[in-house]
Order: C-alpha cells, then sequence, then structure tokens
C-alpha cells in the first residue's frame, strides 16, 4: 500500500510543481479531481496526502483546507476538520459551505450551540443550499426546538423534493406531535425516493409500532435488516423482530 501510494504521488507531483499559479480555478480542479477519485474509494488517508502537497504549495487558497477538512471529517479527525475549516473560513470569510459543515463538526462535539451559529450563517450566504436546512434542523432537534427543527426540514424538503432523509427527520416530528397521517406519508416517501435505504424501513417499522400494526413492522424490519441495517443498528432491529415473531404470522 505504501509504495503504491509513493507511485501515485510520484505520478501527480507536476501538478504541483509545474501548474501556474495564477491559474487557481485548474490547480484546484486538478488537485481535487485526484483526490476525490481515491475518496470514492474510501482512502480518504491518501486523498489527505494529496491536499498536504497542495497546501505546501498553495497555503493561500481556502478550497484545499475546506476539501482536506472534509477528509478529516470522513476519518473522525475531529480536531484536525475544525482546523482546516477554520482556516477555509479564514481565508474566505463568505465561504458558506465551510460554515455548513464545520457546523457538522461542532454538531459531532456536542457543541450544539455553536453549531447552531454556522448553520445560520452558511444559510445566511446561500440560502439555496437544503443540507444547510438539513443540518440545522438537526442542531434545532438538539436544543429541543422542535418547532425550528421542523420548519427547516420542511425548507430543505421544499429546496430538494427528493431529499429522503429530511422526510425521515420530517415524519419522525409528525409522529412526535400526533400527526399520524402526515408521518406514515412522510416515511413511505422517502423509501419511494430511496428504496435501499434500510434506515427508511426501520423509521417505518417504528411508525407501524407505534399504531400497533405489528404486521407491517415486521415485514419492514425484516426489509431492513435484509439491507444491511445490521451493521449500524443491527442488535436494535433483531430485539424488534425477536419481540414481534411470536405476535405476527
Amino acid at each position: 500500500m505504501f509504495i503504491l501510494l509513493f507511485f501515485f504521488l510520484y505520478l501527480t507531483s507536476s501538478a504541483f510543481t509545474n501548474t501556474d499559479k495564477n491559474d487557481k480555478g485548474s490547480f484546484i480542479k486538478s488537485i481535487t479531481g485526484k483526490a476525490s477519485e481515491l475518496e470514492s474509494k474510501g482512502s480518504f488517508y491518501a486523498a489527505i496526502k494529496i491536499y498536504d502537497k497542495a497546501i505546501k504549495a498553495h497555503p493561500e487558497y481556502p478550497e484545499i483546507y475546506y476539501r482536506r477538512g472534509i477528509a478529516k471529517l470522513m476519518i473522525e479527525d475531529l480536531a484536525g476538520a475544525m482546523l482546516d475549516l477554520n482556516k477555509a473560513i479564514e481565508l474566505n470569510p463568505d465561504y458558506a459551505e465551510a460554515y455548513n459543515k464545520r457546523g457538522l463538526v461542532r454538531w459531532d462535539l456536542m457543541d450544539y450551540e455553536n453549531a447552531l451559529r454556522d448553520n445560520t450563517k452558511s444559510i445566511e450566504l446561500n440560502a439555496e443550499n437544503p443540507e444547510a436546512y438539513y443540518n440545522r434542523g438537526l442542531t434545532n432537534y438538539k436544543l429541543n426546538n422542535l418547532l425550528g427543527s421542523f420548519q427547516d426540514f420542511e425548507k430543505a424538503i421544499k429546496l430538494d423534493p427528493d431529499y429522503s432523509h429530511a422526510y425521515l427527520k420530517r415524519g419522525y416530528l409528525n409522529q412526535r406531535m400526533g400527526k399520524l397521517k402526515e408521518a406514515l406519508s412522510d416515511f413511505t416517501k422517502a423509501i419511494s425516493i430511496n428504496p435501499e435505504d434500510p434506515m427508511a424501513y426501520q423509521q417505518r417499522a417504528k411508525y407501524y409500532l407505534f399504531v400497533n400494526e405489528k404486521q407491517k413492522a415486521y415485514d419492514d424490519l425484516n426489509t431492513a435488516l435484509e439491507l444491511g441495517y445490521v451493521q449500524q443498528y443491527g442488535n436494535e432491529v433483531k430485539k424488534l423482530l425477536t419481540q414481534l415473531k411470536s405476535e405476527v404470522k
């Protein structure tokens, strides 16, 4: 693996040394293209090496710090991600997406008040990004602002009618508010958008349990398990299935 990475870096070194410093767009496109290919394969450490070399050549480009910050977030290096996103914002105080992602880092650190500030700043800079509203919805929920959370998920859906996870979150809040018809509609919509998402079936199964439709809950839990939900929350799904097995056909 080390030899392959060294060889890859050697082959791409000309992208750093021969790039016209005035051609910022081409440089960033070249670097992010190479790094994105690695990231798509899950090779985030290798991608970070690419960004390291790019930053050494051009420490004035906020986009490279931003991309390295995202790669570090993906490997759960929250401190490193925070430093890079801070730097990206320092270099470009109007970098909406950097605020959005820094809000995610702060959310993971359970710093919800500051996460909310970053979420809101991102929206102020770019009010057309559905992910920013979705992320603020998650933060508002943690801060027990259920109305604000609901409104953010609604806005995310308005901007992107195929945002399946926004439907799941809105469905959960609809269920909490006793709007059961709307909740079921949201869960089913999420499944129709992404029928391969095990989380959507698990969420709808919980709804069916809530309204005592055990056969439907059992069916959805089985589907969630078949789609690979065991990788994340398999124990919970298996426990629910065991409880239901004796009560359904």
